[in-house]
Order: structure tokens, then C-alpha cells, then sequence
């Protein structure tokens, strides 16, 4: 059990240096080169059973569920791992800031950035685009990427949303992931994790 789900765990992880990763513009090292997080605090939010997550070197914050934990991937990724089911796979989410072209980056904006997303996903074995929509975040203009592949033989789906930030030209990702099955069981949460994520001010 522990084998598969640990599996399923770097499956995920290397699935996202293909899907999550935009070209060498991502600021993922911010947050992983300092181990236990000094640059950002949890803290638990009026709201019972979830807890309010603040980058203070990002400036943006989130809250997410407070039966999930909190970690930083080997790639330097925010991730949120959910439950695991009987299975042992654990939903996933993800957030993760871009660099605008100024400081290094490649995209200029969200389109972009979802373009070249979308371009990276067909590689994927039965991958099937379910939707690709304008949306809201922060409210700010934002893109939605929602699709389903197989990877490491596991019926995978997940949503991405892009928003930027209008003053630092910073992207910002946030990616649920979850097996087929477990997809709708937690899109709840993350639909409140977008909606708490707020900007830097």
C-alpha cells in the first residue's frame, strides 16, 4: 500500500515537470530553497476546517482544507496533498508563480502560458481536452484548462486555472489533480482554494 502510494505520488511529481512546468520561467525555487517555509505562515482561519496559507516573499495567500498537509516538491512546488483513498492516491494541488519575460520568464500572459500547457498535455496517452474557458480569479481575467489522460496506467484528471498579477506581471498556477474517480469527490475544495486565493496586495 505504502509502495503504491508512493507511486502514485512521484508519478504525479514527474507528471508535472511535463504538464505544470512552463519553460524556464517558473519562481519555484522561492520556495524551495528555504526548508520549513520562513517565508511564508499557516495559520488556522475563521472558517472551521481550513487553514489560511501566506507566502510573505510572494505576497499571495490561500486557504486550503485542514485535513490536508502542506509540503514544498523536490521541483520547489506548493503542493497540498488531499486524503488517500483506499488505493492509497491522494488528490493534489498545486500553485505555482511565473516569471514575467522582465525577469526572465516566457509568457507574457495567461494565454501563453496556457497555450504552451495545452500543447504540452496531447502528449499524454488518451488524453482528452474536456474544456478551456475564461474564467475569474482574484477578480482578475483568468484561463481554465480542465482535461483526463492516462500516465503510469492511471486515469488521471485535472484542472489548471492562470491568473496574473497586474502590477508584477507574475503568473500564477494552481493545478488540482486527482485519479478519474476521486476528481469529483474534491473538486469542491479546490473550487474554494481559487476563490481564497487572493494576489499580492
Amino acid at each position: 500500500m505504502a509502495e503504491e502510494k508512493n507511486r502514485y505520488r512521484a508519478l504525479l511529481i514527474i507528471g508535472l515537470f511535463v504538464v505544470a512546468t512552463v519553460s524556464a520561467g517558473y519562481i519555484g525555487y522561492w520556495w524551495g530553497t528555504h526548508a520549513g517555509h520562513p517565508g511564508s505562515k499557516e495559520v488556522l482561519s475563521p472558517q472551521p476546517h481550513w487553514i489560511t496559507y501566506t507566502d510573505s516573499k510572494l505576497g499571495f495567500s490561500l486557504m486550503y482544507p485542514a485535513n490536508w498537509s502542506s509540503g514544498i516538491t523536490k521541483g520547489g512546488y506548493l503542493i497540498f496533498y488531499g486524503p488517500a483513498d483506499d488505493k492509497g492516491h491522494n488528490p493534489n494541488i498545486i500553485v505555482q508563480a511565473i516569471f514575467p519575460p522582465a525577469l526572465g520568464g516566457s509568457y507574457s500572459s495567461i494565454d501563453d502560458a496556457a497555450s504552451d500547457i495545452l500543447d504540452q498535455l496531447k502528449s499524454h496517452e488518451n488524453y482528452t481536452l474536456i474544456s478551456y474557458q475564461q474564467t475569474r480569479v482574484c477578480n482578475e481575467s483568468a484561463r481554465e484548462i480542465v482535461c483526463s489522460y492516462s500516465y503510469g496506467g492511471i486515469k488521471i484528471k485535472q484542472s489548471q486555472v492562470f491568473v496574473q498579477d497586474p502590477n508584477t506581471g507574475y503568473i500564477y498556477t494552481i493545478l488540482y489533480m486527482a485519479t478519474e474517480v476521486n476528481y469529483p469527490k474534491y473538486r469542491q475544495a479546490f473550487e474554494k482554494v481559487r476563490e481564497t486565493f487572493k494576489l499580492p496586495e
